[in-house]
């Protein structure tokens, strides 16, 4: 992917999640509710962000996986020259990082292994997203006027962590992984306030799409984010095409 093309794909998807996010507001304050709901429908919305949120763990553990399916993964400089032996020997992959000390804000280190600072979060994030979800179903709180704040927290995290690329020169691995985990605990804060102030099953049907649409979304900009490291990188090549 070129970079100017990956840049187009990228603000397709950004502008759209972010359309997408605007429109579920409009619907979940602005839709009158509905006059009864079936007993099952917030069991079955709840499975299904359920399996979205394991999903997405998955492709976090397995990152290289799921950009490979995704988008072809991540092309690393194109030069005519071959790579000599002491270039190969010199950068090699951990994870879906190159070590070549450029990707010190995206990862972190645990013991002798290397971590994604992002994918991380994820993890986190989705783990602790579904746990609240269980408990949601199990305890049923009384949120009532607090489903505005809820939705308004939800939604900054999550617009929050889509455009840290474009308003935020994170070079921190500890920020990236805040926004990791503040994107997923975000769209389950949507995710409670959408089932308590609406709980329209067209309403929480178009939320699940948007969730599916955001994971996608965080994906590519990630993928994005990483290519424009390499592009700016002045090892001509690093043995990694």
């Amino acid at each position: 992917m070129s970079g100017e093309s990956g840049a187009i794909q990228e603000s397709r998807f950004l502008v759209l999640s972010i359309t997408g996010l605007a429109v579920l507001a409009i619907l979940t304050f602005f839709t009158a509710p509905p006059a009864s709901a079936s007993p099952l429908q917030r069991p079955i919305v709840a499975l299904v962000f359920v399996l979205i949120c394991a999903s997405g763990t998955l492709a976090a553990i397995y990152p290289s996986r799921c950009s490979n399916v995704i988008g072809g993964g991540r092309k690393i400089k194109e030069e005519n020259s071959p790579p000599s032996i002491e270039q190969k020997a010199l950068v090699s992959m951990s994870g879906h990082h190159p070590n070549c000390g450029k990707f010190l804000a995206h990862t972190f280190q645990i013991g002798d292994k290397l971590y994604c600072a992002g994918c991380t979060g994820l993890v986190i994030g989705a783990l602790v997203s579904i746990i609240g979800t269980v408990g949601y179903l199990v305890i049923v709180p009384q949120i009532g006027t607090t489903s505005t704040l809820i939705f308004c927290l939800g939604f900054f995290a999550v617009c929050l962590a889509l455009l840290q690329h474009i308003l935020l020169q994170v070079r921190r691995n500890h920020a990236h992984l805040l926004l990791s985990i503040g994107f997923v605990i975000g769209d389950f804060l949507i995710l409670i306030a959408v089932m308590e102030m609406n709980n329209s099953i067209f309403v929480e049907a178009y939320f699940l799409t948007l969730t599916v649409l955001l994971i996608l979304t965080r994906v590519i900009l990630s993928q994005m984010e990483h290519e424009r490291v390499c592009r700016e990188c002045n090892l001509n090549d690093c043995g990694l095409r």
